[in-house]
């Protein structure tokens, strides 16, 4: 008998252990994994340009598109070269149905209500790529416009 109950309290606290270790994974299942990709790319026709935006992800699924930034866009005003435009865009906008995001409004340089961007979009693969993307930057009070205009103005993509 005396064996007995010195087995048992011996084995205690493995069993406490042992339901310990099972259910630690159980209590992470609940928890929702977020992560922030920061994707790159640059304007097609426009090789020293450069794009930046964060795609946030919560379980594998994008949600927002956010913290835009563009440096280097041609820039063109009333026929004219105009100089390279770089800015940010610190607004931020949840997809759509099909993952497609527009974002439209005064940037954070902007200095008239004519100055506006104009970003658009379609999220891909599970938020590491942007597909089909197109900016336009109005300045100069939305006389002059980046990048040059043309068949392809502003289109890019993106890519972590």
């Amino acid at each position: 008998m005396d064996s007995m109950i010195s087995t048992m309290k011996r084995l205690i606290p493995v069993c406490a252990l042992a339901g310990a270790l099972a259910l630690a994974p159980a209590a992470d299942a609940g928890k929702k994994k977020t992560k922030t990709h920061k994707l790159t790319g640059s304007v097609v026709g426009d090789a020293n340009s450069k794009l930046t935006m964060k795609v946030k992800v919560k379980n594998g699924d994008p949600k927002k598109v956010k913290n835009f930034t563009w440096e280097n866009l041609d820039g063109y005003c009333t026929g004219s070269p105009a100089p390279e435009q770089s800015g940010t865009l610190s607004q931020s906008t949840g997809l759509a149905a099909l993952n497609d995001f527009r974002v439209f409004g005064p940037y954070d340089q902007a200095t008239s209500a004519g100055d506006v961007v104009d970003i658009s979009g379609f999220v891909r693969k599970r938020g590491k790529k942007i597909a089909n993307g197109l900016i336009s930057v109005a300045f100069n009070d939305g006389f002059c416009t980046a990048p040059v205009p043309s068949p392809q103005s502003g289109s890019f993509t993106a890519s972590k």
